[in-house]
Parts: C-alpha cells; sequence; structure tokens
C-alpha cells in the first residue's frame, strides 16, 4: 500500500516555508562592497581637523601688542637733564681755567671783576639748561601723544587680529563637531538605505522562488486529488461490473466523490463515472472492452476496443495492474 501513502501525504514532501527577511545589517556584513563603504565611513567617526600653525603665531603677535604700554614709548627725560647738567659742568670747569689762566696773567684772578665774570657765566648755563629742559619737556608730549596713538592702535589691532581668530577657532570647533556627523552619519545612513535595498531585493527574489515552489506543491497535490479520485472511480467500477452492479454507483460515488474533494478535484465526476458502472452493470455488460466501449460511447467519445483499463492506468499513474492489486487485497 505504499502508493496509497505516497497519494495521501506520506511521500509527497512538505509545503515550501516562507522566506526570512534579512535585515540591512546582515546583507552589509554579507557583501564585499557594503563591508569595504563600511570600514571606509567608519575612518570618519572621530573625524576632526587641527588649527593651522600660523594661527598660533599670529595670536602670539597679537597678544604682544595688546601687551604694549606707554611706558615703552616713554621720553628719557631724566637722562637727558642729567646729561645736560654733566655737560654744563664740563663746560664751566673748561671756562674757570680759562678765566683763571687769562685773569691770573693780568694780576684780576682776585678782583671783582673774575666775581661777576663767573655770575654771569652761571646764568648763562642755567638759562640755557632751563631751555634744553623746556624742549626735553616738550618732546616728550609729542612723544607720549604718538606713543598713545600708536599703542591704541596696537591694541585696537591686536583686538581685531584676536577677534578673527576667534572666530576662526569657534569655527573649527562647529566643523569638528559637525564632521562626524556630515561623514560618518551620512555615510552609514547612505550605506543602511543601500543594505535597506539590497535585503528587499534579495527577498523578492526568495519570494519569486517561494511562489514558483507552492505553485509546484499545489500542482503536485491537485494531481494527487486528481489520481485518487480516479481510483475511487476504478473501484466502483470494478465492484459495479464484476461484484455487484447494485453498489457499483453508491461504491464509485463514494470512493471517486470524497477523494476527488480532498485533493481538489470534483466529486461530481466521481459519482456520475459511479452512475455510468451501476448502469453498466445493469446492462450484463462483463468485460473490459465492452465496458470501455459503453462507457465511452455514453460519453460521447469513439470507443478504443483494444485499450486495456490496466495499462492505461499503469501508463498514467505508475501503478500495478489492477487485477493483481485485487487479487492480492481480497484473494482473488
Amino acid at each position: 500500500m505504499s502508493f496509497l501513502s505516497n497519494l495521501f501525504g506520506g511521500g509527497g514532501g512538505n509545503s515550501p516555508s516562507l522566506p526570512a527577511l534579512s535585515t540591512p545589517e546582515s546583507t552589509i556584513s554579507n557583501s564585499a562592497i557594503l563591508s569595504a563603504l563600511q570600514n571606509l565611513y567608519s575612518g570618519y567617526q572621530n573625524a576632526s581637523v587641527a588649527a593651522p600653525s600660523q594661527w598660533e603665531t599670529a595670536t602670539d603677535l597679537y597678544n604682544q601688542l595688546a601687551n604694549y604700554q606707554m611706558s615703552d614709548y616713554a621720553y628719557p627725560v631724566e637722562d637727558l637733564t642729567a646729561a645736560i647738567k654733566a655737560q654744563q659742568d664740563l663746560a664751566q670747569q673748561d671756562y674757570l681755567k680759562s678765566m683763571k689762566s687769562t685773569l691770573g696773567a693780568q694780576g684780576q684772578l682776585d678782583s671783582s671783576y673774575f666775581t661777576n665774570l663767573l655770575s654771569d657765566y652761571t646764568k648763562e648755563q642755567q638759562s640755557d639748561y632751563l631751555s634744553q629742559y623746556a624742549n626735553i619737556l616738550s618732546a616728550n608730549a609729542d612723544r607720549n601723544y604718538s606713543a598713545q596713538q600708536l599703542v591704541s592702535g596696537l591694541k585696537s589691532t591686536a583686538a581685531s587680529g584676536l577677534s578673527g581668530l576667534g572666530s576662526l577657532y569657534n569655527n573649527l570647533d562647529l566643523t569638528n563637531l559637525m564632521l562626524p556627523l556630515n561623514t560618518y552619519g551620512a555615510g552609514m545612513t547612505d550605506l543602511y538605505g543601500l543594505g535597506t535595498s539590497e535585503s528587499n531585493r534579495q527577498y523578492s527574489a526568495a519570494m519569486q522562488q517561494y511562489e514558483k515552489d507552492l505553485q509546484e506543491y499545489n500542482d503536485e497535490q491537485a494531481n494527487k486529488g486528481n489520481m485518487i479520485g480516479s481510483l475511487g472511480t476504478l473501484a466502483g467500477m470494478a465492484a459495479g461490473t464484476f461484484l455487484f452492479p447494485g453498489i457499483g454507483t453508491a461504491l464509485g460515488g463514494s470512493l471517486g466523490g470524497t477523494a476527488s474533494s480532498l485533493f481538489g478535484g470534483s466529486a461530481a465526476s466521481g459519482s456520475s463515472l459511479g452512475s455510468l458502472l451501476g448502469g453498466a452493470g445493469s446492462t450484463g455488460t462483463s468485460d473490459i472492452s465492452s465496458l470501455l466501449k459503453y462507457l465511452n460511447s455514453s460519453q460521447g467519445v469513439s470507443a478504443t476496443p483494444s485499450a486495456d483499463l490496466s495499462s492505461i492506468y499503469r501508463s498514467n499513474f505508475q501503478m500495478p495492474s489492477l487485477s493483481s492489486r485485487y487479487n492480492a487485497s481480497y484473494g482473488f
């Protein structure tokens, strides 16, 4: 009875299973190209841009300009006045030597004339000193004014330069903050999209194969149903023709109709053929060739007297001959 086991699902296999949808991550890991892209984008995960060394140099220079003070440009008033005093002292010494020599030769060294000359010379030195000192103070005022403008300009330049450098550093910090997102993040987003598209493509291809396998499975089950319906009809034929003509219709209809319905066939085909078998039995048709003639003529088909029912079923369903199977089953 192994052929019946195969017909009822014993050897027909199970229906195909739905394919599993792979994740984008697994698709990426299984693709050499996508994995290479993933490694490339991963290099930008902690990417950053270093500040140029020129910015540090400029920062140092601007800091020096910003630290300039007025004292760095002060006029050396005290040093200049001290130099004037020293120069006048030397000049006075030279004057005294000259006058003593001249007046000593004239015998007027102790006279009031010498005293008056020395007093006049001292007044001239004081006047000259005050004049030079006034010039020094005036020059110092001019220098302070120029220095004030210069320092003010230097500080303004330094402030502007440092502000510009601060903006550059701030923009660089923002760039470094957004760089991983704009490179690694954007790249990984595109890569995930590629992985999603590839996994969907693979799933669509697998679904096409699944639908093909499912159609083949359903066709196989339908063929089994038709085969079982034919076996039921054949059993009814044998019972109606050779055993009990009165029950041929019921047996053929029951076996053929039930089996056909279970496997996708038509119950009407089994019942109607069973009725024909019963009719054939009532007319006294008892041999296979006469039975085929009767069935074919009843269905409007040209008879084929040379056809052998057992060989027909062996040809179509690869089954043993009907007589040997029933002899084995019922002891005939």
